[in-house]
């Protein structure tokens, strides 16, 4: 193919588009404008158009369809399986970052470049918060669109169960204003696979009142930060301990709404030894995450611990520290098996294989979403599998993006493979939460993302929407 287009259609877009076309012979520009967080895998669409608002997407839209292009869509680039960058045409959204907060109502217009780091400091600015992300430059609208963990959904839910309206250009180039008033079914698909509706412009969110305290004459919003001990043959035991300790009370219903545990088996800098860690994150009076983090160091002593007050900004970026930009990723998160994870004997069993056969480049990671996930009933959106357990696993690997880490990468690879498919006991299931995956290239394994009834539903919608498949990376999976 060649990199740039010609005709009077191509020249048409370029007068009219208020934006910016970027072809691969643009050199810089290029390369920074396919730059994306996962460099697993790597795209080089045919032109890139940097949007300014709804009529540019129309005009690509319709160039698009009259020559029969695939298209995708663009926020963050940091979905890790990369679709936003495949296809012929990306629509960027970056240059379209606006938010839009109604105090009185307590909600927020947010455009789909922005991400979660505009929005969070545009809501703290009116001490609100929306449920978003967990890593500072996360785009905001796949995130949502897709389902949305973040570190208010113990007790708020889903970033989707706070989804109340959106604004899309479909893939015929219509306008549309979607809410559960004026198109519950395509409201339905939005809170989970909203990607199937076109090119979302706008999102409008839920946002919450944050509490505030006052801790050495600084405004906090909560405790956050990592605790970890060394994963030896000495500390299986106790490991084990602390990883039932957390499984008890989460099968007993007796976590904290302040807090989302979340536990890692991985090999963090500098020295890249074994530990086990604690992401230990506390939305509300430090003192409650202080005496939640003592219920396991208790059990054990801890190597490191780096929890301290925080407001709600720092609490957004403490997780950040856990994934590198730009590294190679590839990981899958599943729904837990409960019943082959939570017992005293599979948990010892775990920890002793993680230790014996974990490569460096390998993490587990378990995360107690909360009931405000869990308590919701799975028909009520698309987004099913983060709602099938009260636990997801996340199992991957990554390296610096280097040729001469390829060899390590490709045998972690591997480990995560034999892992999801039962290699340390059957505790995944098949259930793949799509925003965290980059693992699942077979139909079946896309496909189990969604209840059955849920494909179906979500089928029916892509296709009266997208009759000629222009978006045809979105996968109903």
């Amino acid at each position: 193919m060649l990199d740039e287009f010609v005709g009077e259609d191509i020249q048409e877009l370029k007068r009219l588009v208020r934006g910016e076309l970027i072809f691969r012979s643009d050199g810089k520009a290029y390369s920074e404008a396919v730059k994306c967080f996962n460099h697993d895998s790597k795209w080089s669409p045919r032109l890139i158009v940097q949007v300014r608002g709804a009529h540019d997407v129309q005009l690509v839209l319709k160039f698009a369809r009259a020559r029969g292009l695939s298209v995708s869509v663009s926020g963050g680039r940091h979905m890790f399986n990369n679709a936003s960058m495949q296809g012929d045409i990306v629509i960027d959204m970056r240059l379209m970052r606006s938010i839009n907060i109604d105090d009185e109502e307590r909600t927020a217009w947010v455009d789909s470049g922005c991400i979660v780091f505009d929005v969070d400091q545009e809501a703290i600015a009116h001490n609100l918060a929306a449920v978003t992300g967990q890593y500072y430059d996360t785009g905001i609208a796949g995130f949502t669109l897709g389902g949305g963990l973040g570190f208010l959904s113990p007790r708020y839910g889903l970033s989707v169960d706070n989804l109340l309206a959106v604004e899309v250009v479909t893939p015929q180039g219509e306008l549309l204003y979607i809410d559960d008033e004026t198109d519950p079914e395509k409201m339905w698909v939005a809170r989970g696979a909203g990607w199937n509706l076109g090119v979302v412009l706008r999102l409008k969110l839920r946002m919450y009142p944050m509490e505030t305290f006052q801790h050495q004459g600084k405004t906090v919003h909560g405790y956050g930060g990592f605790v970890m001990w060394p994963l030896t043959a000495e500390t299986v035991d106790p490991i084990a301990k602390i990883l039932q300790k957390l499984f008890s009370l989460v099968e007993s219903g007796k976590v904290p709404l302040e807090t989302q545990p979340l536990m890692a088996f991985a090999n963090p800098p500098p020295g890249g030894a074994p530990v086990l860690m604690l992401q230990n994150i506390w939305v509300g009076n430090p003192a409650g995450g202080e005496a939640f983090a003592k219920i396991f160091t208790d059990i054990l002593e801890p190597a490191v611990n780096t929890c301290a007050p925080l407001d709600w900004l720092a609490i957004q970026d403490v997780h950040t520290a856990m994934f590198v930009r730009e590294n190679r990723y590839y990981l899958s998160t599943r729904s837990v098996n409960e019943q082959a994870l939570f017992g005293a004997d599979a948990l010892r069993t775990l920890t002793m294989q993680i230790l014996e056969n974990k490569p460096k480049e390998g993490f587990l990671v378990m995360i107690a979403g909360g009931k405000g996930i869990t308590d919701v009933p799975v028909e009520n959106t698309a987004c099913t599998t983060l709602r099938e357990s009260k636990v997801v696993c996340m199992v991957g690997c990554h390296v610096e993006d280097d040729d001469e880490n390829i060899p390590a990468y490709e045998k972690a690879k591997a480990w995560v493979r034999g892992t999801l498919m039962g290699g340390l006991g059957p505790i995944c299931r098949q259930s793949v939460y799509t925003n965290l995956d980059n693992v699942g290239t077979d139909e079946v394994v896309k496909q189990s993302a969604y209840a059955e009834t849920a494909r179906e539903r979500i089928a029916a919608v892509k296709k009266a929407m997208d009759p000629d498949n222009i978006f045809r990376f979105t996968k109903t999976r």
